[in-house]
């Protein structure tokens, strides 16, 4: 059986949410490469009570339980005293961790007080954990019948610094051949929703021995496959998700991006690119500029919003505005068709749509936006709607303009509806 791990992180300002929990979330990742998986993660406010009550129901679940924060000098970090009325052991002073504090004090330069003799003091029988960088150690302590608890102080830098060169080495010493490290592979989406793809991934009955997570992240989604048992089933399921949902993977790579996909298939292709934007405001501008190089084939961009704009910067025409409306594929088209033209791109993109939260019509309802692409002898309008936030409309369109680009590059099927253009 597997060890189970939790992760407490104490403090009022973490359940407040007045910081984010970075240690958390870094001590998870830092565990998985380790072949260690976290079980449990939560956190708890600086009351002894409570921090008692909750180790208590962790200790129930878990082998193994990593806290943070509480180890300070000051009245609310309590930690110390919590675990110490937990296992039942009184605090007591380490007089080798004073003599090493109050050292560390007069390096620095700062005024030892009698306020942190607090910090030599831990549970009888702790193992100390050392802290290189900062003044307080953490501590190891477990009893009979109770799980095994590694205390580190909260601050970020001192935290990772003790758990790489303390607690991971010895987590592993103690479980041996059951620290297994997860082989996975991992698939980046645009288009398909997390239900509609968790349906399509169902349906391939893919190995018990293989985990499928998914983690949205409007508007794109990962798919993650992992396994600690079987290289050769990941390799067949890996196989089999793909081909199912090729049309929407827009990267495989861990840290893959669409913005980033879109970088190197310009590079890759030696193609150029303008946009023309309105409703975005110059989101697809700067999705298309976030990585250096993106000179390289980034000519430039048109920010029309109103109708004069359209025209005077891109030679939109004044009848074609008149007679569709600004956000109508026509114009859609005739925006692409202008940026290509003026900036001598290889292909140009435009965006022009109703963001909200006013301005909708039946006819043209908030959400609805249309894509134009054009390059030489080339010409194309998307329709797309999404019924939501500013925001969210705002965000969408972007990337739907990139993920368009990537299938036009790749000769794949677009995902918006073309678009029928009257003359």
């Amino acid at each position: 059986m597997n060890p189970q791990v939790a992760i407490l992180s104490i403090g009022n300002e973490v359940v407040d949410g007045r910081i984010i929990n970075t240690n958390a979330s870094w001590l998870s990742q830092e565990f998985i490469k380790n072949g260690i998986t976290p079980t449990l993660v939560t956190s708890c406010r600086d009351d002894e009570t409570e921090i008692v009550q909750v180790l208590q129901y962790l200790s129930a679940h878990a082998d193994f339980i990593i806290t943070s924060g509480g180890l300070g000098p000051t009245s609310d970090d309590l930690t110390r005293h919590a675990i110490a009325q937990f296992i039942n052991k009184p605090l007591v002073l380490n007089e080798e961790e004073l003599g090493r504090l109050k050292h560390r004090y007069k390096l620095r330069g700062r005024k030892f007080d009698n306020s942190n003799n607090i910090q030599a003091h831990f549970p009888e029988g702790s193992t100390i954990i050392p802290n290189p960088t900062g003044t307080a150690p953490g501590f190891i302590t477990s009893s009979s019948n109770r799980s095994t608890m590694f205390s580190l102080p909260g601050v970020p830098s001192e935290f990772r610094t003790m758990v790489l060169e303390s607690v991971i080495p010895d987590l592993l010493h103690r479980l041996g051949s059951s620290a297994r490290v997860p082989s996975s592979v991992q698939f980046h989406l645009f288009g398909i929703p997390e239900s509609e793809a968790g349906k399509k991934v169902s349906l391939l009955r893919l190995p018990k021995a293989v985990r499928v997570g998914y983690r949205p992240s409007f508007p794109v989604l990962e798919i993650r496959l992992e396994t600690v048992d079987s290289l050769e089933e990941l390799t067949g399921a890996e196989s089999v998700v793909r081909e199912a949902l090729l049309d929407f993977i827009f990267s495989e790579e861990k840290d893959g991006s669409l913005p980033k996909t879109i970088h190197q298939l310009l590079c890759d292709n030696q193609k150029t690119i303008a946009v023309a934007e309105s409703c975005t405001g110059g989101y697809l501008g700067k999705l298309l500029t976030e990585r250096g190089g993106s000179s390289t084939f980034f000519l430039g961009g048109a920010l029309t919003y109103s109708n004069e704009m359209k025209t005077k910067l891109l030679g939109v025409p004044k009848e074609l505005l008149q007679k569709f409306g600004a956000v109508s594929p026509e114009v859609a088209t005739a925006m692409a068709k202008g940026a290509h033209t003026r900036f001598g791109s290889d292909i140009a993109v435009s965006i022009t749509g109703i963001a909200g939260p006013d301005g909708g019509s039946e006819e043209k309802p908030v959400g609805l936006f249309y894509l134009g692409i054009a390059s030489a002898g080339y010409e194309v309008a998307l329709r797309f709607f999404l019924p939501t936030t500013r925001e969210y409309v705002r965000r969408y369109a972007a990337f739907a303009a990139l993920d368009s680009i990537r299938r036009y590059l790749l000769g794949l099927p677009y995902l918006g509806k073309t678009a029928e253009i009257t003359e």
